[in-house]
C-alpha cells in the first residue's frame, strides 16, 4: 500500500503485520501487510487518514489486484491478468474422478477444454469490467497527476502495467515507479 503520510496502518490495525518499504518518493509511504485483513481496509485508511492511495492485493505473488484511491471514486485495475484469472475462475481441476481414481485420457481432455472455456470466458468478462494496459495506465496517470506525483509518460506506464516480471511485486513496482511513488533513476 502506498500513499502520502508518514502515519502507520498499525495505528488502525494494530494486530496485523505492517512492514514500511523504503524508496518512496519524499512525503509518501509504502506498506507490506501480512494477510486477513479486512475487505475495506484501503478506504479505512484513505478516508481516516485523508489520503489518497494505491493499494494492492497480490495472490501468491503470481498476480495483484490493484485499487486507486483518490480524486475520483476508487477505481481497480490487475497486473498480470491472465495468473489473476486462473485464480478467480478457479480453472485446472484435478484430473481425477469422485472417488480418487485417475481420470481416463478422453475425460481428462474433455476436462481440460472445459477449463480452457471457463478461463476464456472470465478473462473476457474481467477485461470488459476494468480498466487494462494503456487503458489503465492512462488512468493511473492521471490519478498520480491528480494527488500531486510526477509520473513517467503514459507509454512508460503502459509498459510497467503490461510488465509480466516472474513475480507480480516486481511488477508492482515498476508501476510505482512509473506513477512517481517510488523514486526512479531515469
Amino acid at each position: 500500500m502506498y500513499y502520502p503520510s508518514e502515519r502507520s496502518p498499525k495505528e488502525l490495525y494494530p494486530d496485523q503485520t505492517a512492514d514500511p518499504i523504503s524508496g518512496c518518493v519524499a512525503g509518501w509511504s509504502a506498506w507490506d501487510f501480512g494477510r486477513h485483513l479486512p475487505d475495506d481496509f484501503d478506504r479505512t485508511i484513505a478516508a481516516t487518514f485523508g489520503v489518497p492511495l494505491l493499494s494492492a492485493e497480490v495472490w501468491d505473488s503470481d498476480a495483484a489486484c490493484l485499487t486507486f484511491i483518490g480524486h475520483e471514486a476508487p477505481w481497480q485495475t490487475v497486473l498480470h491478468l491472465d495468473s489473476y484469472v486462473g485464480y478467480v475462475a478457479e480453472v485446472g481441476s484435478a484430473p481425477f474422478y469422485e472417488d480418487g481414481t485417475p481420470m481416463s485420457e478422453e475425460d481428462e481432455a474433455k476436462l481440460a477444454a472445459a477449463d480452457t472455456k471457463k478461463f476464456e470466458v472470465a478473462r473476457e468478462r474481467l477485461a470488459k469490467a476494468i480498466p487494462l494496459g494503456r487503458v489503465a495506465a492512462e488512468r493511473a496517470t492521471l490519478w498520480a497527476l491528480a494527488v500531486g506525483l510526477n509520473p513517467l509518460t503514459v507509454e512508460q506506464a503502459t509498459a510497467a502495467f503490461d510488465g509480466e516480471d516472474v513475480f507480480v511485486e516486481d511488477t508492482l513496482w515498476e508501476v510505482a515507479k512509473a506513477l512517481g511513488i517510488v523514486a526512479t533513476s531515469e
